[in-house]
């Protein structure tokens, strides 16, 4: 799980990503010194654990985070309940030590630690491959929030913005059964970039000025519809074959 620095002027770092079925794409970073598998999740702005604040009554599935076993830990006076896809969680808002790899010192942070589940979240816990979720969003990039900058800087910082990242990009492998061949795996991995720098700043992945915004395609998550997707330099008519 360890962080690798990225040949690029400038500096940057490539952190591994474990693939789980081609579905699931996980990482590993530290809270409260304490080393958590995370669910990289671009559509939500915090970071929620699993915590064993949270009674074996009501939470019957691992709970990762122990606030007693940190020296940084302090709980704080939010409560909220969250609601997804698939179920729905109790929140209780803490504060400790955010170690991410490639990203320097350690900063202390907001986070949520899950302190009851609903039937349906807690079947899901006990079948994740990852213990948090990390919100890879920016408050101020949020269009619903284009309105209101003000109000959401006083709001609870994002892990990007606590850490300064410039940017992000990520490149998905994917995990090949082929009949009496030995399963083929390529790598998957999330850049950083720090402040002032775009992620995978390298020729071929050098990140377009422009934008293209589509819309989600669903109800209950944050997938889109993508079809015929390639990558090329902007002086070549085809399209480049880049893996991680």
């Amino acid at each position: 799980g360890a962080a690798h620095q990225l040949n690029v002027a400038g500096g940057g770092f490539a952190w591994p990503l474990e693939n789980f079925g081609n579905r699931q794409y996980v990482l590993e970073m530290e809270l409260g010194g304490q080393r958590l598998t995370v669910l990289p999740d671009t559509g939500s702005f915090s970071l929620l654990v699993t915590s064993t604040r949270c009674p074996v009554s009501q939470c019957e599935f691992p709970r990762a985070f122990d606030p007693a076993a940190s020296g940084t830990y302090a709980a704080l006076a939010g409560a909220r309940p969250a609601e997804f896809g698939s179920g729905t969680v109790w929140l209780e808002s803490a504060r400790d030590e955010v170690l991410l790899p490639g990203m320097g010192a350690a900063r202390a942070m907001a986070f949520w630690e899950i302190t009851r589940a609903g039937t349906r979240m807690s079947e899901m816990w006990r079948r994740a491959p990852f213990e948090a979720v990390l919100g890879l969003s920016w408050r101020r990039e949020a269009p619903q929030l284009a309105g209101a900058r003000d109000a959401a800087a006083g709001a609870e910082a994002t892990v990007l913005e606590a850490f300064g990242a410039g940017s992000f990009a990520v490149c998905l492998g994917k995990i090949e059964l082929l009949p009496h061949q030995p399963v083929r795996r390529t790598p998957s991995f999330f850049y950083w970039a720090p402040p002032g720098r775009k992620a995978g700043a390298q020729p071929y992945l050098d990140l377009a000025s422009s934008w293209t915004h589509l819309d989600v395609a669903g109800d209950n998550h944050w997938s889109v519809r993508l079809q015929g997707v390639g990558l090329r330099h902007g002086t070549e008519d085809h399209d480049w074959q880049v893996a991680c």
